[in-house]
């Protein structure tokens, strides 16, 4: 039989993912104030993760992955570009990739992307559009 050790040491933090920590957690509490089914495991369960992870990315000692800091951004409503602006970036990337080889049709392209926005987007691009099309 092996012998635990448990003067182990914690594992270190990852300079930043703290702050992410902090900032996911903080969102749940938010949500879960509204709908209690928001607990750690809920949420976790949200990227097929358990609650076992959570210690971890709330202390800063895993990094949380691009695509379900997204997720839980969209999820738990806050700002995924405040700390990771490199991902704005990447989305832009990934829309021009789409547009190009999933939409070669720009009028099919348009209409999907507006149909996605938010009634304030929608006002938004109308009113760019009125600009445009009166110049």
């Amino acid at each position: 039989m092996k012998n635990i050790d448990s003067s182990r040491k914690p594992r270190p933090v990852i300079p930043g993912c703290d702050k992410e920590g902090e900032i996911l957690e903080s969102a749940r509490m938010r949500k879960k104030l509204s709908d209690g089914r928001y607990t750690q495991d809920y949420v976790a369960g949200l990227v097929d993760q358990g609650q076992g992870i959570w210690t971890q990315w709330r202390l800063g000692t895993t990094k949380i992955l691009d695509a379900y800091w997204i997720q839980f951004a969209l999820e738990l409503d806050f700002n995924p570009f405040e700390t990771r602006p490199e991902l704005l970036e990447l989305a832009a990337l990934i829309l021009r990739a789409e547009v190009k080889y999933c939409y070669p049709n720009v009028d099919e392209a348009f209409i999907l992307s507006f149909r996605d926005l938010d009634s304030g987007g929608k006002d938004m691009m109308t009113e760019l559009m009125a600009r445009i099309s009166s110049k």
